[in-house]
């Protein structure tokens, strides 16, 4: 039995080796979104299969855009690259300047978390074709860590943009949606959207500008409340350095690109 799931791990890892070998290192050109695409952590639009494969962040991604807004798509395949992304967020930054060191660049960080969250797919049931009971549990296995991902995935972390709070929900009216979940290949979609008005962008008239995507520490996007005087008022904190001994304090990894409105 352990040596068919190490089989089963080991045929995974090959097959997401190649897709990465396959997929370009970087996105080189534009590109406009679906016009079916919906922010739901699902990546049905894109047929899951997005642009490029970066090897600093061991993920696949898509920049892209419609007249309205900005989204980032990334789909993450290996479990200590999804621990890392669901215990430290990533964040997207957008320079208008064209360059990389720019005082008024918007920063938008997601998922912000309501404690500790952990998805592990690799504790999912495996599947035989002979038998449909297992696929069953995936079932089971899936909407059960999706649940625990929107209950405890709730915040956006925001930076730049004016007249938006710090911290927002992913339910918020300020032109940015953010999700993420888990599909039945156990790969970890993450969708993200800002409004292209908000970053000071226009559709009519496309510059290039700067963008970086960045997996931060682990534990730097969680949150934690408490009364800050012991009986009435609560507090928001983000936490640096949890007190937590499965955050190994894993310094943040990045890309830099190059974007310009799709028209």
């Amino acid at each position: 039995m352990k040596l068919k799931i190490y089989i089963s791990l080991l045929l995974a890892c090959l097959y997401a080796t190649a897709n990465a070998q396959k997929a370009a290192s970087s996105q080189k050109n534009s590109l406009r979104a679906p016009a079916n695409i919906k922010i739901d952590g699902k990546l049905n639009e894109w047929d899951n299969k997005l642009q490029a494969y970066s090897s600093h962040t061991q993920f696949y991604y898509t920049l892209s855009n419609d007249d309205r807004y900005l989204y980032l798509s990334v789909q993450a395949t290996k479990q200590e690259i999804i621990d890392r992304i669901t215990q430290g967020g990533i964040t997207l930054t957008i320079n208008k300047s064209d360059k990389k060191k720019d005082p008024e660049g918007v920063r938008i960080t997601y998922p912000v978390t309501d404690g500790y969250l952990s998805v592990k797919i690799e504790n999912a049931p495996r599947i035989k074709t002979s038998d449909s009971t297992p696929a069953t549990a995936l079932d089971s296995f899936v909407n059960a860590v999706n649940i625990q991902i929107q209950q405890k995935a709730k915040m956006i972390k925001v930076a730049g943009i004016k007249g938006v709070d710090s911290v927002v929900s992913v339910y918020n009216l300020d032109g940015i949606k953010a999700a993420c979940a888990i599909d039945h290949e156990l790969h970890f979609n993450y969708e993200l959207a800002v409004s292209v008005k908000d970053l000071g962008l226009d559709i009519q008239n496309p510059v290039k500008f700067a963008y970086q995507v960045m997996i931060n520490e682990k534990g730097s996007n969680m949150i934690t409340k408490f009364s800050s005087d012991g009986v009435h008022k609560s507090i928001t904190v983000f936490l640096i350095a949890p007190d937590n001994p499965n955050l190994d304090g894993q310094a943040a990894t990045d890309f830099w690109g190059e974007y310009t409105l799709a028209k």
